[in-house]
């Protein structure tokens, strides 16, 4: 049913997963780049505020990667809250298309 659908350009979430497993063989085979390494982020790099390895991820189809002009994790000041509570332990990743 879904063999007509347009496939997505970028997929982009919290896939629970470090670099190098399940997710990452999947999105490559189907033509998918994971962004952070392309901007000097390695897998050691923590994405969250709790864990020290990259677990969120924003993925682009091979074709879309050169419209791709930067990628940043949000800092966390923009994601306090009154009383110093955040929005997430995660921190979220920002990528700018041309």
């Amino acid at each position: 049913m879904l063999d007509h659908a347009p496939a997505p350009g970028l997929v982009c979430g919290d896939f629970n997963e470090p670099p190098g497993g399940g997710v990452q063989q999947l999105m490559e085979a189907r033509g998918f780049v994971d962004l952070a390494p392309r901007f000097g982020f390695g897998a050691a790099d923590t994405h969250t505020s709790k864990r020290s390895r990259c677990v969120d991820y924003i993925w682009a189809q091979a074709a879309l990667v050169p419209r791709v002009k930067s990628f940043r994790l949000a800092e966390p000041a923009e994601l306090a809250l009154d009383g110093g509570r955040y929005l997430s332990d995660h921190l979220p990743l920002v990528v700018t298309l041309e």
